[in-house]
């Protein structure tokens, strides 16, 4: 992840580290992500042999590069709307650290990367992985230049068409969240 200030006043530097902190966690989630929500797609069943999509499920190994601008401008989306105030702990909250810290052992292998967060950011942690597979689950047109970045250009020879996916994903992530000053 590269820690920039994306928008005017983008200046919460503690829910940057944590981003920063999780970036492998949630690069790997959206990887994983976009292959179930795209093998999911009905249309995939349409023009996928079962071989291939087992294939699609098989592959494990990802350049990072390529999605890493896609999950920056989303980190960007979600500390303007948590600067906005969307994501402040409502009074009755349930999820307590004990309870954040449970649902990451179940989900990662390692959460070594709570240690690096400060408990009071620990909500945005569980919120952050929450928003950011939200993102992908309600953004099909964002999925496929992923899918393509990561999944169908994985030639050495198509790496321009997957650089290109890769920033048009990026675009997809700006266009759709226009109400953002951005930088």
């Amino acid at each position: 992840m590269i820690v920039y200030s994306y928008f005017f006043n983008d200046n919460d530097e503690k829910l940057k580290d944590l981003q920063h902190s999780m970036y492998s966690y949630t690069i790997s989630t959206m990887f994983e992500k976009i292959k179930n929500v795209y093998l999911d797609n009905r249309y995939a069943n349409l023009y996928f042999s079962d071989e291939e999509k087992e294939s699609i499920k098989n592959i494990e190994g990802f350049d990072h590069q390529l999605v890493q601008d896609a999950h920056d401008k989303i980190a960007a989306v979600f500390r303007y709307k948590a600067k906005e105030g969307d994501f402040a702990k409502e009074l009755f909250e349930t999820k307590s650290n004990d309870e954040i810290k449970s649902f990451f052992d179940a989900t990662y292998v390692d959460t070594l990367f709570l240690n690096e967060i400060p408990l009071d950011y620990w909500y945005y942690a569980y919120k952050w992985h929450y928003f950011i597979l939200e993102t992908i689950r309600n953004n099909l047109s964002l999925v496929r230049e992923l899918v393509l970045a990561t999944l169908v250009y994985i030639e050495p020879t198509q790496k321009e068409l997957a650089w290109e996916a890769a920033n048009h994903a990026a675009e997809i992530i700006k266009d759709k969240n226009k109400e953002i000053p951005w930088k």
